[in-house]
């Protein structure tokens, strides 16, 4: 009756080391997956890190010009990288003339986001200029598709479609819920 009650306690025993040795092993492979998934984010971080700094530079360059040509005087010409866009007054058909920054896209520019979309060029501008999006430094683009055609909020100037994802992730979560990177055409 004894060496009975002891096979069963031994039997539980092993059982019981059996089993937490196989959820320990269980732990260690989730542990171990998590541990490989934040590699490679750490990976992607510092593959971005010389993209984005170049894009910070580059954004401080075109700023420079930018204040440069304001401070010229008025009959200086503008750079390339400056376009204006003239509007029209309905009643007195005076023309109003607002300068944008179109950053300027570099050789290996295959890449653009676009910020939004719309099916009349009036929309398009306005949403341009609004508070929210003036300071994206985008250029509108006509598209003409199967179903009309279409005002694109474009930034453009990306090398490669990881720089162009990050940003759109950036901009994504300032509200531009519906940003998309599209390869230039």
């Amino acid at each position: 009756m004894v060496s009975i009650f002891t096979s069963i306690i031994a039997l539980l025993l092993v059982a019981l080391v059996i089993w937490v040795h196989l959820s320990t092993q269980q732990h260690v492979q989730q542990l171990q997956f998590k541990l490989q998934s934040m590699q490679k984010d750490v990976d992607n971080a510092k593959s971005l890190s010389p993209e984005i700094a170049q894009l910070h530079e580059h954004i401080q360059r075109i700023e420079e010009k930018l204040s440069a040509t304001e401070a010229k005087p008025s009959s200086a010409t503008l750079p390339t990288s400056v376009i204006k866009t003239i509007t029209l007054n309905t009643a007195v058909q005076k023309l109003e003339q607002t300068t944008k920054v179109d950053i300027a896209p570099t050789p290996n520019a295959q890449w653009m986001v676009i910020i939004a979309s719309f099916d009349h060029l009036e929309k398009a501008k306005k949403y341009q200029q609004s508070k929210k999006s003036s300071e994206l430094h985008s250029i509108i683009t006509r598209v003409k598709l199967k179903n009309g055609t279409w005002y694109r909020i474009v930034r453009s100037g990306f090398t490669d479609q990881a720089s162009a994802m990050a940003f759109t992730q950036k901009i994504k979560k300032l509200g531009f819920r519906n940003a998309w990177i599209q390869r230039r055409p």
